[in-house]
């Protein structure tokens, strides 16, 4: 099934503002996430060109008519891209001769390319997606188990909750469940518990709740291998030192 939604918005050609609070318009209980278009690989931007084209086809002689909003940010113009959703990490951009130099950034729904742009005032189109289910966290839980409440790993939607508890003598660490929402695994009280980061260009790792498992034996285990390490260090510094002598005398 499809993880992924998009959709065009505003027929009328908008400022990349109105354009982003018509896409956020869209949210609603049980359908988070929406905002202006992250787009994570090659497919997905042509996904979004296709989509378009049906809607609007052929080139214009007007730009406004061919360039489509979408979330892609570069706020200090120095090549450090994000999305307006700060839990996606930028994989992918499709960078042209005719990108250039700017804040927020465009897709021509005719060639695929990506423009960026520093005007407020701009007018285009633009295009809007959510996600719409959430990934299997069951391999980032070691020794534990996941168990989520739709007992369908494959299709973790919206509202889906992910309860996780530790192997035998291993303890927990975080809280035992995590919720979907708009593509993301929340806290308890989920986007809305939400704090604001201190810095508002710093990405968020998508994995922060994810509790942990820790183990006693393991543990133990671990510290062991790493005194074991540290005694094999030293002996070979100690040879090494000794072959030093004996090239002197």
């Amino acid at each position: 099934k499809q993880w992924y939604q998009r959709r065009v918005r505003d027929a009328k050609p908008t400022t990349r503002a109105i354009c982003r609070e018509s896409c956020l318009s869209m949210n609603k209980e049980g359908e988070t996430g929406w905002d202006l278009a992250i787009i994570p690989t090659l497919q997905h931007n042509n996904e979004v060109c296709h989509m378009a084209n049906a809607r609007w086809p052929g080139v214009k002689s007007d730009d406004k008519f061919n360039l489509l909003w979408i979330g892609i940010t570069d706020p200090d113009k120095v090549g450090h891209y994000h999305w307006v959703d700060k839990m996606w990490k930028v994989n992918y951009f499709n960078y042209t001769r005719e990108t250039g130099e700017g804040k927020f950034g465009l897709v021509d729904k005719n060639d695929g390319h990506w423009t960026m742009k520093n005007s407020l005032t701009y007018l285009a189109r633009g295009v809007c997606s959510r996600a719409r289910t959430c990934y299997d966290i069951s391999s980032r839980v070691k020794d534990g188990e996941v168990t989520f409440s739709n007992n369908n790993p494959d299709d973790i939607v919206e509202g889906t909750t992910a309860t996780i508890s530790c192997n035998e003598n291993c303890e927990l660490s975080g809280t035992s469940q995590l919720v979907c929402q708009g593509g993301h695994w929340f806290g308890p009280g989920g986007r809305e518990a939400e704090e604001p980061p201190e810095d508002p260009l710093a990405d968020i790792h998508p994995d922060r709740y994810i509790p942990t498992c820790s183990c006693p034996q393991e543990a133990e285990q671990e510290q062991q291998q790493e005194q074991k390490k540290k005694k094999e260090k030293k002996k070979k510094e100690k040879k090494k030192k000794k072959r030093g002598k004996r090239g002197v005398e």
